[in-house]
């Protein structure tokens, strides 16, 4: 009886996350003047849109500058495009769908993650919705980070269970849609080996390796000039690995981007919110959980020692897989000392900000993007539902 009560409390916030991710983008839209389904087309909504339509073989020749970005996201478009009519919604409100799904199922496995590991469930799970305002304006866009979330949470949740084939399964489908997500197995082996676990459990771990390695083999058949992920990814953005953090102190917070709207701010917290849960994590009465701080170390520092200003301004989104862990760390400790009071005024402060920022901040990406980054994004408006991909070759200059 218990257990149905759980996941129906789990399937009510799932639902109810729904609601405020498409009520956020529906927030959006408005805000920047255009319909709905063409909101699909920023950030990197454009890129993704034309690697669904290439299923069910995806990618192909022409297609070299998209190899950088992974599959899972758009197959999961694909998947939805199957069931879903065309007559009932265009390809614009299916990317969004495939984001706004796993979403809002990741607060659902996040409330049951935190009943899991011992933290308070409820407002810890509404917390895990509204506390991270960039997380917002990211499931209410199309992104790939809510289909990892969902993957990387059910890899944790399958993880503190003991069950490590379903965790090494999950983790793979994570790599599938973000490849920095398999990064994940350093923390997972290394807690392992601490627990003196055999060599032949960690076997399983290796699953989502061989999962990149078939991506690779798959790309390299299928592009003519593939060479690799990442090389791809060198078109859009080249960066250095330096100390951590240095691009910070070097670029501070003046990036001179005109839609900052207090996102060097939300940069600075969490950037120090992050630091504070990796110290917080290690302490030895947690020794049993330390696969959290090790995961979000891990996650924080390797992007955090990116050179370039570019690496300070999309930090908060590249970082964004850490957040659930960083977020157990601190309410474990935390939650517990709140009143019932304090906990619904900190999730009501939390969530009038970050709506305000989810709104607010992509509003005004959407006509900066529209006019200095992606010209084609006018002629994509007026063609979304075309049924092939149409692949562009960007300069190489970048992006």
């Amino acid at each position: 009886m218990k257990v149905d009560r759980d996941l129906g409390t789990a399937a009510t916030l799932a639902a109810g996350s729904w609601v405020y991710f498409v009520a956020v983008a529906l927030g959006i839209a408005r805000a920047a003047e255009i319909p709905l389904p063409t909101l699909a087309l920023f950030f990197d909504g454009h890129l993704y849109l034309e690697i669904a339509k290439s299923f069910p073989l995806p990618y192909g020749p022409g297609s070299l500058d998209y190899t950088g970005y992974a599959g899972g996201y758009p197959a999961f478009a694909a998947a939805i495009r199957l069931v879903v009519p065309d007559s009932l919604a265009s390809w614009g409100t299916v990317l969004l769908l495939a984001s706004w799904i796993p979403a809002a199922l990741c607060t659902g496995v996040f409330y049951t993650l935190c009943r899991q590991v011992g933290a308070p469930p409820l407002a810890g799970a509404l917390l895990f919705v509204v506390a991270n305002p960039r997380w917002v304006a990211v499931c209410a866009t199309a992104h790939s980070e809510p289909l990892a979330m969902l993957f990387v949470l059910l890899t944790l949740l399958a993880y503190v269970r003991g069950r490590l084939v379903a965790c090494a399964v999950w983790l793979t489908l994570a790599g599938f849609v973000r490849h920095p997500a398999v990064m994940l197995i350093v923390p997972l082996v290394a807690d392992q080996l601490l627990r003196g676990e055999r060599r032949r459990t960690l076997c399983w771990l290796a699953l989502p390796l061989v999962g990149q390695a078939l991506v690779h083999v798959y790309l390299t058949m299928r592009v003519p000039e593939f060479e690799s992920a990442a090389h791809t990814l060198r078109l859009f953005w080249q960066p250095q690995l330096t100390w951590p953090f240095a691009s910070f102190f070097a670029y501070g917070w003046d990036l001179n981007i005109p839609y900052d709207y207090f996102l060097s701010e939300v940069t600075l917290f969490f950037a120090v919110f992050y630091l504070v849960a990796i110290v917080v994590g290690f302490r030895p009465s947690e020794r049993a959980l330390w696969v959290f701080p090790m995961w979000v170390a891990l996650n924080v520092l390797s992007h955090a020692s990116l050179s370039g200003g570019t690496g300070v301004l999309v930090f908060t989104r590249l970082v964004i897989l850490a957040w659930p862990a960083a977020l157990l760390i601190v309410w474990r400790l935390v939650g517990p000392c709140l009143s019932v009071r304090m906990r619904v005024a900190a999730i009501a402060g939390c969530g009038l900000f970050a709506t305000t920022f989810a709104v607010q901040y992509p509003a005004l990406v959407v006509p900066w993007q529209s006019a200095f980054l992606d010209p084609a994004l006018s002629e994509r408006m007026h063609t979304l539902d075309h049924p092939e991909p149409r692949w562009i070759r960007f300069p190489r200059s970048g992006r």
